[in-house]
C-alpha cells in the first residue's frame, strides 16, 4: 500500500491479531479464543490487498505480474528464512518419525498447500500440534490459493460487470459463509471449514467488498457520532469474542434448535470477530475526525507490533515448538515469557533486515542478492525435504539404545473390508474371511478396540474363525443417546439400534466382544456434553446394551481399559524416544503403574461388577499381561519394539501381547 493511503489503525488491528495468537499458543488459558487473531489477518488481507487491485482496475493500470511481485516481495524473504531456520532445527532435534511428516510439510508450505496437507492428516491419531513447527502456514496457504484466484476474478468483473463488482463480491460472500456454516453445523466437519478456503473466503472476502464500497461514491456521509459507536461497537465485538466462554455460544443455536457436537459453537466467534474487525475498517475509512478507537490503535506499540505482525506470526510458532519440544513441554511461566520477547526479537530483526530491504528496493527481483539468496535457500529445503521423505526420515541411521526406532502403526496393517450384501462396509475383516454368514464375533467399540484388533485378528486365524470389527465410539442405544444433544452421540446411539438389529439377522454370530476407553470416554460425556451423572448413566446404558445383547443369544465379552502412559498426550512416546536419546530413566516419566492403574479405573470397575451381577458377561483384563504381578510398574516394550502407539493406545506389536487373551474364548466357542 502506498504512504498517501497508510493507515495506522490498521497497523493496531494488526498487533490484535497477532498478540491474540501468541497469547492463546503461549498462554491458552488467558486467552482461550486467541487462534480468531487469524481471522482478523484475513480481513485485513482482503481489505489492503482488494483495495490496490481494484483501484488500478479503475485505472485500467493493473498488471497481474506487478500483483505477483509485490506478493513476492511481500511474503517470501521472511517466509523462506523461518522454513530454513525451522528445517534445519528440525533436523537436529527430530527422531525420524516425526522428521518425515515435517519434510512433507515443509514442502507443502513452499507451495501454499500445506492447508491441504494439514487437513489430509487430520483424525484422531493426528500428531501432536508441538510436533509441526509449520502447523501456522496453513493460513498463508489459505491467502494464497485466494490471491491466486481472486485478481483474475475481479479483472473478469470490471470488465464484463463493471457496474456489479460490489454485488457480485457480495453474492460470493454469502456463499461462502452459507459453505462455513453447512459444513461445519450440517456436516459436522469442522476441520474442513478450519483449513480450506472456500469456508474460509468469506472473511476475505468481507474485506474485500468494503474495500470497493471505500472507492464508490456516497451522496451521504456518517456523522462523527455514528462512526465513533461503530467504532466502539467493532472493538467491543472482537474483544468480546476473544473472551466469550464456549456455553454462551451455544444458547443462540440451542435457541435455533440446532444440534452441535463439542467445538462446533465457536463458528460463532468467527463470525462475530470478523463482523468486528469489518466495523472497525469501515469506521477508520470515514472522512470524519479520527475515533478514539482509531487513536488509541495508533500510538506507537500498537504500530510497532503491527509492522512486525507477519514476521512476528512466522518466527513465534516454530521458536515455541521446538523449545517446547526440547523442554519436553515443562515450559516454566519465565521460559514462556522470555520466548514471547524472543519472538519479537527475531520478528523485529527479519522485519528490519529482511522484509523492509526487499520491500523498498527498486532492483528487478532477478537482480536482487536476497531473491537469489531465497530461491537457492527453497532448492536446498525442495531438494532436502524430497531426500528425507525418500529415506522415510532416515529411520536406518537412527537406532536408539538398541531398541528399533521403526515408525509405529496401529491396528490392522492393509486392512480387508467386511461387506454386506448391498456391497456397503461393514467393518475390518478379523480372521480367516470376510463372509458375514461365516461370522462368529463381532468387535464393537471405538479406537481402543481398534487398537486391540490385531490381538483378536491373530487369535482367529489360530482358531480358524471369522470375525468383524465395528467401530461405536458411544456404545449405547438411541434410547441412552436422546439424552444428549449432540448429533455425534445420537448417531451413534442409532448405530448401536443397527447393530443389534444385524444380529437379529445373522444368527451365525455366537460372541460380541466390547472396548472401549471407558473411563476417559465417560468423562469426557460430563466435559463435553454436559451431562450431569455420567458413570450412573455408563452403568445404565451399557448393562442395557448388553443385555440386549445376551437377549438374542449371543456371549458378550467386555475388554477392561488398557493401562495409560504417565504423560497423558499424543506425543507421549515421542517424549519416550526424546529421553532414550538423553540416556533418561523412562520407566519413573513414562511407564504406567498397576497402583496407579486400578485408583484411576475403580469408578469404571465398580460398575463392571454391577455388570457382572446382573449378566453373563465376562471381562478381561490386558493388566496381567502389561504389568506383570511381580513389578509394580508395567512395560511398555521389549528389545523388539514399543508396545504402545501413544498415551493410551497399543501399537499392533503391542497388541500381538494380548492375543492369547482371547485363544481359549474363541477355541471354545460354538
Amino acid at each position: 500500500m502506498d504512504k498517501t493511503t497508510y493507515r495506522a489503525d490498521i497497523d493496531g488491528l494488526r498487533a490484535i491479531a497477532v498478540l491474540s495468537v501468541i497469547i492463546f499458543h503461549f498462554i491458552g488459558s488467558a486467552l482461550p479464543n486467541g487462534y480468531l487473531g487469524v481471522d482478523i489477518f484475513f480481513v485485513i488481507s482482503g481489505f489492503l490487498i482488494t483495495g490496490i487491485i481494484h483501484k488500478s482496475c479503475l485505472t485500467n493500470s493493473f498488471s497481474l505480474k506487478e500483483f505477483y511481485i509485490r506478493r513476492v516481495r511481500r511474503l517470501f524473504p521472511a517466509f523462506i528464512s523461518v522454513v530454513f531456520v525451522s528445517c534445519a532445527v528440525a533436523y537436529l532435534l527430530f527422531i525420524p518419525s516425526e522428521l518425515l511428516p515435517f519434510a512433507k510439510s515443509a514442502l507443502a508450505s513452499l507451495g501454499f498447500s500445506s492447508n491441504i496437507l494439514f487437513y489430509s492428516e487430520v483424525g484422531y491419531f493426528d500428531a501432536h500440534s508441538q510436533l509441526k513447527p509449520l502447523l501456522h502456514t496453513w493460513s498463508l496457504a489459505v491467502e494464497e490459493q485466494f490471491y491466486i484466484i481472486f485478481p483474475l476474478l475481479l479483472i473478469a468483473l470490471h470488465k464484463w460487470l463493471k457496474k456489479y463488482v460490489a454485488c457480485a463480491i457480495a453474492l460470493l460472500l454469502l456463499a461462502s459463509l452459507t459453505a462455513y456454516l453447512v459444513t461445519a453445523f450440517q456436516a459436522h466437519d469442522l476441520d474442513l471449514a478450519f483449513y480450506m478456503l472456500p469456508m474460509r473466503a468469506w472473511e476475505l472476502l468481507i474485506g474485500a467488498y468494503l474495500a470497493i464500497k471505500a472507492k464508490q461514491p456516497s451522496t451521504t456521509t456518517p456523522s462523527a457520532n455514528k462512526i465513533q459507536a461503530t467504532s466502539i461497537l467493532g472493538l467491543s465485538l472482537i474483544l468480546m469474542s476473544l473472551i466469550l466462554p464456549e456455553e454462551i455460544t451455544k444458547q443462540p443455536l440451542n435457541i435455533m434448535g440446532i444440534q452441535t457436537n463439542p467445538n462446533e459453537p465457536k463458528v460463532l466467534l468467527n463470525t462475530i470477530v470478523t463482523i468486528g474487525t469489518a466495523l472497525l475498517l469501515y469506521a477508520g475509512s470515514s472522512p470524519c475526525p479520527k475515533t478514539l478507537v482509531y487513536r488509541a490503535l495508533s500510538l506507537p506499540p500498537s504500530i510497532f507490533i503491527g509492522k512486525i505482525s507477519y514476521s512476528l506470526y512466522l518466527w513465534h510458532w516454530p521458536l515455541y515448538v521446538f523449545a517446547s519440544y526440547y523442554f519436553l513441554d515443562d515450559l516454566p511461566k519465565i521460559a514462556k515469557a522470555l520466548l514471547i520477547l524472543l519472538s519479537i526479537l527475531f520478528a523485529y530483526l527479519s522485519w528490519r533486515f529482511i522484509e523492509q530491504p526487499v520491500r523498498q528496493s527498486h532492483k528487478k527481483l532477478r537482480d536482487m542478492p536476497t531473491i537469489k539468496l531465497g530461491v537457492i535457500t527453497a532448492t536446498i529445503i525442495t531438494l532436502g525435504s524430497i531426500v528425507v521423505i525418500k529415506n522415510e526420515g532416515f529411520t536406518r541411521y537412527h537406532q536408539a539404545m538398541g531398541l528399533n526406532n521403526k515408525p509405529l502403526t496401529i491396528g490392522i496393517q492393509s486392512p480387508q473390508k467386511a461387506l454386506n450384501q448391498g456391497g456397503h462396509s461393514l467393518g475390518t475383516v478379523l480372521g480367516t474371511n470376510g463372509d458375514i454368514h461365516n461370522t462368529s464375533f463381532i468387535l464393537l467399540g471405538d479406537s481402543h478396540a481398534d487398537a486391540i484388533s490385531p490381538a483378536l485378528d491373530a487369535a482367529a486365524k489360530d482358531a480358524d474363525k471369522s470375525g468383524i470389527f465395528m467401530l461405536n465410539t458411544c456404545l449405547m442405544t438411541s434410547e441412552s443417546a436422546q439424552q444428549f444433544a449432540a448429533p455425534k452421540v445420537k448417531n451413534c446411539g442409532e448405530s448401536t439400534d443397527n447393530f443389534l438389529r444385524f444380529l437379529d439377522d445373522h444368527k451365525n454370530i455366537k460372541t460380541v466382544f466390547i472396548a472401549q476407553r471407558w473411563r476417559e470416554r465417560t468423562i469426557e460425556w460430563q466435559e463435553a456434553y454436559s451431562i450431569q451423572n455420567p458413570f450412573a448413566l455408563r452403568q445404565t446404558s451399557l448393562l442395557q446394551l448388553i443385555q440386549e445383547i445376551e437377549d438374542k443369544a449371543v456371549k458378550v465379552i467386555v475388554l477392561e481399559q488398557i493401562p495409560a502412559l504417565k504423560i497423558e498426550r499424543n506425543d507421549a512416546i515421542s517424549i519416550y524416544w526424546r529421553l532414550k536419546l538423553r540416556n533418561r530413566n523412562t520407566e519413573q516419566a513414562i511407564n504406567p503403574t498397576r497402583d496407579i492403574y486400578t485408583t484411576k479405573l475403580e469408578p469404571i470397575k465398580t460398575i463392571f461388577r454391577e455388570i457382572q451381577h446382573n449378566t453373563n458377561a465376562e471381562f478381561i483384563s490386558a493388566l496381567g499381561t502389561l504389568c506383570p504381578e511381580d513389578k509394580n510398574t508395567c512395560k511398555i516394550s521389549d528389545k523388539n519394539g514399543l508396545w504402545y502407539y501413544d498415551d493410551d493406545h497399543l501399537s499392533t506389536y503391542g497388541a500381538l501381547k494380548l492375543a492369547p487373551l482371547f485363544s481359549q474364548t474363541l477355541s471354545i466357542e460354538q
